[in-house]
């Protein structure tokens, strides 16, 4: 088998690799999640200070058969690499997949990084031996944080949001929601940029060896202009404290090219503002504006730790259901 990277910009090439990658996202799955065409070309292609990454495919026998993403971040976390990798189902069990960790561990040192950091997903109530899980594990792989794949069925109707903003109201009166759409509101892009940076650590994130990460302004809006490139549309909430500071965000993020699909993403309140119900309430206006935005929405996709309790709560008040699960493994090289 020849393993080798493709040239990104090169449409047949990165074609090849994409075919591949999505085959094995949507296999044997009830609730699939993969990037759509438009939004892997402008995440490989548009320029990106945070991160670099390296898409990789196995040839057998005259095609792709296996494909391989590396993320390398640039700004912070130098010491880590994220990866994955993906057989085609009937290429499974042939040695094709320990090759293609084999590359990733091999280009993950020659970068000079110490840790592979890898997601694994499996149903929800799969057996501690499932393939997926022994196969990290015989690569030298540890399970460092357990997530769970939750999906809210849509639409969720107007008296049972206005039923959890009652609950959570009358418990944060010191600050107020705002909200945008795609692009942060100038006042707010230095705080906005400190909840970013913050989520890694302030979150529960298990056994992960991360740092926090680095979003300055220029980032920030780098990282929304990707986003319009790649036809994603932008949902977002925080919470003003009576200082002006922000305490919390929220976001959730719409693929026009994926119809009826909404991506929950980062969600956070920082330490000194918890224990005020700021998170059911971020959730809960965001999803009120995502909802009268695009009514063809039909499911709302969301991950968060096992060890998370106070968002599993959120997401359980919400009417969230867990549909399967996702490992986070890491090897130390």
């Amino acid at each position: 088998m020849e393993i080798r990277s493709v040239g990104v910009h090169d449409d047949e090439q990165l074609r090849a690799w994409y075919d591949v990658y999505r085959a094995c996202a949507l296999d044997e799955r009830d609730y699939p999640t993969a990037w759509t065409w438009p939004e892997t070309v402008a995440a490989f292609r548009r320029p990106d200070k945070g991160n670099r990454r390296d898409a990789v495919v196995g040839e057998q026998s005259g095609g792709t058969v296996a494909a391989s993403i590396l993320v390398y971040p640039l700004l912070d976390n130098t010491h880590a690499v994220y990866a994955e990798t993906a057989v085609l189902a009937q290429w499974r069990r042939r040695g094709i997949g320990t090759a293609m960790v084999d590359d990733i561990v091999q280009r993950s040192r020659t970068a000079g990084r110490r840790t592979v950091i890898a997601e694994v997903v499996y149903p929800f109530d799969a057996a501690e031996d499932h393939p997926f899980r022994a196969f990290a594990r015989r690569l030298g792989f540890v399970e460092a944080l357990s997530d769970v794949h939750r999906i809210l069925d849509l639409p969720v109707d107007d008296p049972r949001i206005d039923r959890l903003l009652a609950r959570a109201t009358p418990r944060h009166r010191d600050h107020r929601i705002v909200t945008w759409l795609d692009r942060c509101p100038d006042e707010f892009l230095e705080g906005f940029g400190e909840l970013y940076s913050a989520l890694v650590v302030d979150a529960p994130m298990g056994d992960l060896e991360l740092e926090e990460e680095v979003w300055d302004a220029e980032r920030l809006r780098e990282n929304e202009e990707t986003r319009k490139a790649q036809g994603r549309s932008t949902f977002a909430a925080a919470a003003v404290a009576a200082d002006g500071s922000l305490a919390g965000y929220t976001e959730l993020v719409v693929p026009q090219h994926d119809p009826g699909q909404v991506y929950q993403w980062g969600t956070l309140v920082r330490r000194a503002h918890r224990g005020h119900h700021l998170g059911l309430a971020l959730k809960s206006v965001n999803l009120r504006v995502m909802q009268q935005a695009c009514p063809h929405a039909r499911v709302v996709h969301t991950w968060n730790a096992d060890v998370n309790a106070a968002m599993t709560a959120v997401n359980e008040a919400m009417g969230f259901r867990p549909v399967e699960r996702l490992g986070e493994f890491q090897r130390e090289l």
